[in-house]
């Protein structure tokens, strides 16, 4: 795969492994991620760009001061409603991190790289991973799922993330599976522009997704809520 020297000079990209059908071994240390695997994490630590939360957020603020008329814990409220929502953000972040490190990323070889038509990519610079991605093939309905796509924020805006979507693209046509789907919570506007970019439609979303973890309680509802975006690329007609 070419890369371009400028964006992405001295980053290798290569299979963490030998895929299913080119060979077994053991899956090196650098397959390890050494920063948080957490699709959409970024969506988690901010107001998920909802506008009516936001106007929720201050209206409480002049409700607040009308109901104390105290100006001292209307400054201090804001401070409250933030300070809540860290909490629960990273209440539910550890969790998912948690329940991750146990399933699919506690065993790589097994779950990306043995099985037909799956495989597990890694970025690599100066011995140290700062890019992953994960492809699942799915022999029902011939589909591949992009999964676990993500680049150390340290080196973001390099085309890593593009190089790595690409691998995927690359790989399902070789397998020829019909499409790829994905799956994502990300808010940021650069996150959908990068699937768009790969050739992805955005085709539905699910309103206040759940990830593992997540209680369902009020406050929690008050505080955190997700929206999960679809994505799928056709790349021919079955």
């Amino acid at each position: 795969m070419a890369l371009s020297r400028r964006s992405l000079a001295g980053v290798g990209l290569g299979a963490a492994a030998a895929c299913a059908g080119g060979g077994g071994g053991a899956l090196p240390a650098a397959a390890r991620p050494a920063f948080p695997v957490i699709p959409g994490r970024d969506a988690a630590l901010c107001w998920g760009g909802e506008r009516y939360r936001l106007f929720l957020f201050l209206i409480s603020i002049v409700i607040c001061f009308v109901v104390t008329k105290s100006l001292l814990l209307t400054c201090c409220f804001p401070i409250f409603l933030m300070g809540m929502r860290y909490y629960f953000s990273r209440k539910v972040i550890l969790s998912y991190l948690e329940c991750a490190l146990h399933t699919d990323m506690s065993d790589i070889e097994n779950y990306y790289m043995k099985p037909p038509g799956s495989c597990f990519w890694v970025a690599v610079l100066d011995g140290n991973v700062v890019g992953i991605v994960a492809a699942r093939g799915n022999e029902e309905d011939n589909t591949m799922e992009l999964r676990r796509m993500s680049v150390d924020s340290n080196f973001r805006g390099k085309g890593i993330a593009k190089a790595l979507g690409r691998k995927v693209l690359e790989f399902a046509m070789l397998n020829n599976y019909s499409s790829i789907i994905l799956g994502t919570t990300a808010v940021k506007v650069a996150a959908h522009k990068l699937y768009e970019s790969l050739g992805f439609k955005h085709v539905g979303i699910i309103e206040h997704y759940t990830l593992p973890g997540m209680t369902h309680s009020i406050l929690e509802r008050m505080f955190f809520q997700l929206r999960y975006h679809r994505y799928r690329l056709q790349l021919r007609e079955e």
